[in-house]
């Protein structure tokens, strides 16, 4: 069992030296490496041991009973995917068939009806209090 922590330490720091090369910032790192956890831990094998059909069986268990939306599929697909390309160098048909949509929503809109009017009396406010210079449209001269 330490054998197997320390390579799970080992491709862990390796996923992490190369997602700080790469610009990634905190967040996503953190991420990344959360979705690599969980499908080790789905999978019971070591990274390099998962398999193709392995990753596609994990990203339908997670659409189908564990339910996760859309965004989180994303995510972990992403970091799996970068995972795989940059620490394993493996070029996977299924990464790139795996791609989760985003939900096609409309988003809320407010109107002064359903809204407080101290909502809007407050946004009008912090907008009066806005230096002329960062008002849109407005032009700086020193």
């Amino acid at each position: 069992m330490d054998r197997n922590l320390c390579h799970q330490s080992q491709w862990q720091n390796e996923f992490d030296r190369l997602m700080k090369v790469a610009g990634l910032g905190e967040r996503s790192r953190q991420a990344y490496s959360r979705a690599m956890r969980q499908l080790v831990q789905h999978c019971c094998k070591s990274p390099d041991q998962i398999t193709e059909e392995d990753l596609v069986n994990y990203f339908i268990h997670r659409q189908e009973v564990t339910k996760w939306a859309p965004a989180t599929l994303r995510i972990a697909w992403a970091g799996i995917k970068f995972f795989f390309h940059n620490v394993l160098r493996k070029k996977w048909h299924a990464l790139n068939v795996i791609n989760p949509k985003r939900d096609k929503r409309l988003p809320a809109v407010l109107t002064r009806e359903p809204c407080p009017s101290t909502l809007f009396k407050a946004l009008s406010e912090e907008q009066n209090r806005t230096p002329a210079s960062q008002k849109k449209g407005s032009q700086f001269i020193p």
